[in-house]
């Protein structure tokens, strides 16, 4: 994993934030971490279908659990089954062997569970969101990008935000 974070994606964790590095980091850690706790520690050249099977089916079981239990949604093992794809693809392209064949391919869950986001009600939107008096206290850039963000219902993270 610190081979992968410090020379394989180097480049393209240069232009990340800190806190998009430590996300992208825990998405690829939490990946590895639930390989080798299903199949063991394994040297990357010895990783097999089988290895990839039994993932897919450690997220087969929590997606569509037999005992009643509150299913996960699909993405959850397709972010796992991705970061495990990847992390593989990009391993070998960087020792040169591009035409290893990915034992994590074509594995994916379809993300079967839909839930309904249900809108705000108005009167709360009028008198929390819409209250003259809800960016007092913060500066005027604070308070434009908070407005902006509102407007358009993106996240801080599709901005660039000047610090100084």
């Amino acid at each position: 994993m610190d081979l992968y974070l410090s020379e394989i994606v180097a480049d393209e964790l240069a232009s990340k934030s800190p806190e998009q590095v430590k996300s992208f980091s825990k998405i690829k850690r939490r990946a590895v971490v639930n390989f080798v706790t299903i199949n063991g520690e394994i040297d990357m050249r010895d990783i097999t279908r089988e290895h990839a099977h039994a993932v897919r089916k450690f997220w087969h079981e929590r997606i569509h659990p037999k005992d009643g239990s509150k299913p996960m949604s699909g993405s959850s093992g397709n972010k796992d089954l991705g970061s495990l794809r990847k992390l593989y693809r990009r391993y070998f392209e960087h020792i040169g062997e591009e035409e290893r064949e990915n034992p994590f391919r074509n594995m994916r869950f379809k993300d079967k569970i839909i839930t309904k986001v249900l809108p705000f009600e108005d009167d709360w939107v009028r008198s929390r969101i819409l209250s003259p008096d809800v960016f007092d206290g913060l500066n005027r850039p604070s308070a434009l990008l908070c407005m902006a963000l509102i407007e358009t219902g993106t996240n801080k993270g599709n901005w660039a935000i000047d610090q100084e």
